[in-house]
């Protein structure tokens, strides 16, 4: 049934390690190249491009998640959980917004539903700080 660990040894000898490394080279150098005594005559696939620069937007939009962590760690380090969280849970209420407003989503009854729900679990949690 399982594997038949007698003749397995943990910790080969030294002597096992050069020849363990000239086996490793040998297939890397293969699978790079593609096996020499069957694709002598094949041309070989061209190389991806590189991309190049990171698009603009896409860049912006790291630095901004980058930034929000960073003030996150700050908040979450001075601040209360309790009261931190639910800020934490509108984010996607505001994406669900702003999606609508700047990129002219269209607002179903799900979505609808879904805000709805968070924005009262939030209440809910603020009014339960509160009293």
């Amino acid at each position: 049934m399982g594997r038949d660990t007698r003749d397995y040894d943990p910790h080969p000898s030294p002597a096992a390690y050069p020849r363990a490394i000239d086996g490793i080279s040998l297939l890397l150098h293969d699978t790079r190249r593609g096996c020499s005594s069957v694709n002598e005559d094949r041309p070989q696939p061209p190389r991806p491009k590189r991309l190049g620069r990171l698009p603009q937007p896409l860049f912006a939009g790291y630095c901004l998640y980058g930034l929000n962590t960073v003030l996150l760690v700050f908040a979450l380090r001075d601040g209360e959980l309790s009261i931190l969280y639910p800020i934490i849970a509108l984010t996607y209420v505001w994406v669900t917004i702003l999606s609508v407003v700047l990129f002219h989503e269209t607002m179903n009854f799900f979505k609808l539903a879904g805000v709805t729900i968070v924005v009262i679990g939030v209440a809910v949690m603020g009014k339960g700080r509160s009293s």
